[in-house]
This record gives structure tokens, sequence and C-alpha cells, in this order.
């Protein structure tokens, strides 16, 4: 995972600790901010969901649900070329388990949030992304 390795203790990943889940934001943080698609999806299994309501206002016929690291590369490729200047900086990170919730606000939206959930080799296997849609 691009020199990320949420296995800090064990051979496998169960309860993530806030300091592992704090490596993986800033991590993403940075791969996202690199604008880098091999680097932002290195995070990802192969077979991957993922859910955002900004999919589905991009792409509608996908009822704002991907899976598969193809799909997503092709989405987040088109995104990357409707926002050149994309830029996260991170708030908060929210540790679980196998399971962390990272808030963040971007460019585009003041207030983002993303669940990911890990497979047992610490790979992403769900993420879900949540925005303030909201007009304040």
């Amino acid at each position: 995972m691009n020199g990320v390795n949420l296995l800090s203790s064990s051979t496998h990943v169960t309860s993530l600790s806030q300091s592992d889940a704090q490596r993986f934001a800033v991590a993403w943080i940075a791969a996202w901010n690199s604008h880098d698609l091999d680097r932002i999806l290195s995070f990802y299994d192969g077979s991957v969901r993922f859910s955002s309501p900004t999919l589905n206002t991009l792409l509608p016929t996908t009822h704002g649900e991907l899976q598969g690291v193809s799909a997503l590369r092709a989405y987040w490729q088109q995104a990357l070329s409707l926002k050149p200047d994309l830029h996260f900086e991170l708030i908060r990170v929210m540790a679980g388990i196998r399971r962390c919730v990272v808030h963040y606000r971007s460019n585009v939206s003041p207030y983002c949030a993303e669940t990911f959930e890990f497979n047992r080799r610490g790979r992403v296997v769900a993420s879900h992304a949540h925005v303030d849609t909201s007009k304040t």
C-alpha cells in the first residue's frame, strides 16, 4: 500500500488503532493531492466496492456505486480531469473494527467524510464517500 502498512503489530488487521488509521488517512490524502492515479489506487483491493453522491451526479447510470479497481480508475480519471486543482485537507480520523472514517474538506466541498473497510491484508475493500451538499 505505497509504504503504508496497517499491520502494525499482527499479521492480520482486526481492530485499527488510532495511529494506524491516522497513518492511512495521511497517506491517502497525500496520494489524492498528488493526482497520481496509480498511487491512489494502490490502497484498494481489486474487487473494491465504492459509493459516492458525486459519482451519482457525474455518472447517474451508476446509481452512485462502482465495483472494481478498473471502474474506479475510469471514474477518478474523469473526475480529476474535470477538477485538476482538486485538493484535500485532513480534519479528523476515527478508527473502528477493520474500518475507519476519514473526515476531510476539499476545495470542492467543505465537509466530506469517507468510510473505509479493510480486508485482513490491510487493503480497502469498501469505500463510501459522504458530502454535505447543503448550500450554507
